[in-house]
């Protein structure tokens, strides 16, 4: 999408988007949003991942993943993967034919993954998230518009 706005109503479900600020800590970048600062959950990047070219850490931005990208993983004893990491806990789900869509609160924030029908899923149960560099969309905060992102191999700043 070329700007927040279409991405929030093109699709449905729709892009699940966080505002926040990014900061580096080691190898990982964080997103931290308004309320990821008071309960400490936050949005991790692992590795080297697409973000904004000329990111500032005084700068408010916004994340956003299309539900289908959004992949819960089970095992935890795997290696962190490339990319959006994160945890999520099952709030709700709503069953398609096809698809089930799970909710789950993500950092403070809802964020829906679309999954093939006849997995189950529990409330209140936690799963590890992952999303491949190449599927996420940054935009400014601001103006919402989307930014250009610099080559995967650079990490920040």
């Amino acid at each position: 999408p070329t700007n927040r706005v279409v991405a929030e109503f093109v699709g449905s479900p729709p892009m699940n988007l966080w505002t926040g600020m990014l900061e580096r800590q080691d190898d990982i970048t964080v997103l931290w949003t308004s309320n990821s600062r008071a309960s400490g959950e936050t949005l991790r990047f692992q590795g080297p991942v697409a973000l904004p070219t000329r990111w500032d850490v005084s700068r408010r931005y916004v994340f956003g993943v299309r539900p289908e990208a959004v992949a819960l993983l089970e095992d935890r004893t795997k290696p962190q993967e490339e990319g959006w990491v994160g945890e999520g806990i099952v709030q709700w789900t709503e069953s398609t034919g096809a698809d089930v869509y799970v909710h789950l609160d993500v950092a403070g924030a809802r964020c829906i993954s679309r999954q093939p029908s006849g997995r189950s899923f529990l409330h209140n149960q936690s799963y590890r998230i992952h999303c491949h560099p190449s599927e996420v969309s940054w935009f400014d905060a601001e103006s919402g518009m989307r930014l250009e992102t610099g080559d995967p191999s650079i990490s920040g700043p």
